[in-house]
């Protein structure tokens, strides 16, 4: 639930806008994007024009450097602000996710079922954020860190005589290069909610598995760094050595790289038709992803390697600002809530028909008798409950199994003296249309009935006939 009441969305604006339509209607991020954009185009030229006719080019690049950092710590503020304030508004889309369930899916749920969805929908919804404002967060922190790098920057080629030199020298490299894998991390976490959407049980255990690896890796990542740095200390002789800004080119480039491949996978999955963004939009987006890679330069001293750093700092600026009003669109929207809400429905329905391994077949036995069964990957898993005198009959049967099969109420569990089994019943009278075979475990009673639910009612239908042994 919201903390606050939901404004009335203008009347000129459509019930699900185009980005520039939504944009034009929110005047804050509206003037903040053209702020962005003209401070971007007057900087360059600004820098070109100074750089033609002054001879201090280092001067003038550090100055632009702090100038950036300043720039993109205010943005930064004013999206964790604007984050924190519509961080419980989750509830935006619900009809139009309604909408879009039933037409595209041809498949009308329960009043219950599609609530659960949604709450469930809008708590995807609710953490995407919470990962998005911690996102933000640690890049907060990591242009302070610039900006202090920046700042204390020296040219001056310093002797590393001491342990306590070489930290001192690592210190901002170290900091930089740890506060942006954080963020890399911020941003995997993003991808997980839109990978993973649903929040069953497989989803969950899948999710967390790759939360914890994710974990892992950037610990592994993060703790290298001063690892290899004390490793060659014998072989440094001053902050300017070679080795030792070589050794942050190459965390940087890592580090780079990795920004670049996650971000890219965030990207797209927001190239959805359940989200509806335009290719174009999709097509800038990736930009922010490109630029990734150069933050390799960032520790370079040399004059060229510092105005490249200028420059990507400008780019990403005004890449940072798009990205965010995008992101900030599909949440606000419902888009986000409708590829949250839908696409569990859409993945269920994929492994239903392309993953499905149950098969339906018919047997006769010795008595001329037909009844059919369930297997699983070749294995039985149902079996009819009563044989039948004729191919019709049996057959109708099979399209009453698939027929309740959707339906979860339909399993009922039963167990005795230790052996469990589920019987498939229809109608008000409780029919048992067919009974699984014996079963271990009430978790295997479990699995067995979640994976008939989503798949008994798409599978093969095998008309095999032999006669029992």
């Amino acid at each position: 639930m919201s903390h606050h009441a939901e404004l009335p969305q203008p009347v000129s604006v459509p019930p699900n806008p185009s980005f520039f339509a939504w944009l034009r209607h929110h005047a804050l991020l509206f003037i903040g994007q053209i702020v962005g954009l003209i401070s971007g185009v007057a900087s360059f030229i600004y820098y070109v024009a100074e750089a033609i006719e002054k001879t201090d080019l280092e001067k003038l690049n550090q100055y632009l450097l702090r100038w950036f950092d300043c720039g993109h710590l205010i943005f930064i503020f004013l999206f964790i602000c604007v984050l924190i304030y519509v961080l419980d508004d989750n509830n935006k889309g619900r009809y139009h996710a309604r909408k879009v369930q039933e037409r595209v899916f041809n498949e009308k749920l329960g009043p219950d079922d599609q609530e659960a969805l949604l709450n469930d929908g809008q708590a995807q919804v609710a953490q995407f954020k919470r990962y998005f404002l911690s996102f933000w967060v640690v890049m907060f922190f990591l242009y302070l860190a610039f900006l202090g790098k920046h700042l204390a920057s020296s040219t001056g080629d310093v002797p590393v005589i001491s342990i306590a030199d070489l930290i001192t020298a690592s210190a901002f490299p170290f900091l930089t290069f740890a506060l942006n894998n954080i963020s890399v991390w911020c941003i995997f976490l993003c991808f997980t909610i839109l990978y993973l959407p649903a929040r069953d049980e497989k989803s969950t255990r899948k999710r967390n598995r790759m939360i914890r690896f994710s974990l892992f890796a950037l610990s592994i990542l993060v703790l290298s760094f001063p690892l290899v740095i004390f490793s060659g200390s014998s072989r440094i002789a001053s902050t300017q050595d070679p080795s030792l800004l070589n050794c942050f080119t190459y965390f940087d480039a890592i580090s780079g790289i990795t920004n670049a491949i996650v971000v890219a996978m965030l990207i797209a999955r927001l190239d959805s038709k359940l989200i509806g963004l335009r290719s174009w939009l999709i097509l800038i987006l990736y930009s922010y992803s490109a630029v990734q890679p150069l933050f390799a330069v960032f520790e370079q001293k040399a004059l060229v390697f510092q105005q490249i750093q200028t420059l990507v700092l400008i780019a990403v600026f005004l890449c940072k600002v798009y990205f965010f009003l995008i992101i900030y669109y599909t949440l606000q929207t419902g888009r986000m809530l409708n590829y949250v809400f839908c696409f569990p429905i859409l993945n269920r329905l994929s492994d239903s028909i392309f993953e499905n391994q149950f098969e339906i077949k018919v047997e006769r036995e010795s008595d001329g008798n037909l009844e059919f069964l369930v297997a699983n990957d070749d294995k039985p898993a149902y079996k009819s409950a009563k044989s039948f005198a004729s191919r019709e009959d049996c057959l109708k049967h099979i399209e009453l199994l698939r027929e309740v099969a959707k339906r979860k109420q339909s399993y009922v569990p039963q167990e005795r003296f230790g052996t469990h089994w589920v019987e498939i019943v229809a109608g008000g009278e409780g029919e048992v249309v067919c009974r699984s075979v014996d079963l271990r475990s009430a978790h295997e009673v479990k699995d067995l009935i979640e994976d008939s639910v989503e798949k008994l009612s798409y599978c093969k239908f095998v008309q095999w006939v032999a006669r029992s042994v």
